[in-house]
């Protein structure tokens, strides 16, 4: 009997070689493309790695079926420093891949992560606001996984910081605020809350031929008269407060 311990086994579909085993193991892996593989479309032989010779090649008396799971639909949701990934579970997948990558990159020669069959959803962490990526997710079973460029298996998303608007402006200049013509005085205001996403305020002089004011809230009285200046938020111009200004002559 032939001493498999020193022995390849070698697989063969149209004579051409597909796998070969490491010495001493009797079993192969081979990547093959979906379909129906009939009882002797392959061919085995076992080589001996001390004597340098190779046994006649015999049928694989077996038939084999190999059926790829199916593309999954992506659904993603941008975060802060993060996208979620969801899905509908493919019929036959044992698992799931979850892949991503910088949009104008390269995809990884690694997934972001592995889950069982029955993990649906992910989240794919430590992102940066801002920056587009793309996530995909590929279905896997024991025949081979389905293709990550498959329609609908991935999407760009951008994950940004959770946006925090304005309540509202606070004037901390006196109103009314008292002024002679050719004075000039910046006006000061806060948005409320503290950490709003947009803190930019606009000025409007309500008439500018009493009294101007600038994007920087710098005013300057031309005539004597009484006239309001509203400060507004930049992100939501409803959010205002109202300056009113008594200018008098120069003395």
């Amino acid at each position: 009997m032939a001493d498999r311990t020193k022995q390849q086994l070698k697989v063969y579909q149209d004579d051409e070689l597909i796998a070969i085993s490491d010495v001493g193991k009797t079993s192969v892996h081979a990547d093959l493309p979906e379909g129906d593989y009939p009882a002797g479309t392959f061919k085995e032989s076992f080589y001996d790695t001390e004597d340098k010779t190779e046994s006649n090649k015999v049928d694989v008396p077996s038939a084999l079926t190999l059926h790829f799971p199916g593309t999954p639909q992506v659904s993603l949701e941008a975060g802060d420093g993060k996208v979620t990934a969801t899905y509908a579970k493919i019929a036959g997948a044992t698992g799931y891949e979850i892949w991503e990558k910088k949009a104008s990159e390269d995809w990884p020669t690694t997934p972001f992560k592995t889950v069982d069959d029955d993990t649906l959803s992910v989240d794919v962490t430590g992102l940066t606001n801002g920056t587009e990526y793309t996530v995909a997710v590929v279905a896997v079973n024991a025949y081979g996984k389905s293709d990550i460029e498959g329609e609908g298996a991935s999407g760009h998303v951008t994950p940004m910081a959770p946006t925090v608007d304005v309540t509202g402006v606070t004037l901390t200049t006196d109103t009314p605020l008292n002024l002679k013509v050719g004075d000039t005085h910046q006006i000061s205001a806060n948005i409320e809350p503290d950490d709003a996403t947009d803190k930019a305020l606009t000025y409007d002089s309500a008439d500018d031929t009493l009294a101007t004011v600038d994007d920087k809230g710098n005013i300057a009285a031309v005539k004597d008269g009484e006239v309001d200046v509203v400060v507004a938020s930049h992100a939501d111009p409803t959010k205002k407060a109202t300056l009113h200004l008594v200018i008098s002559a120069a003395s």
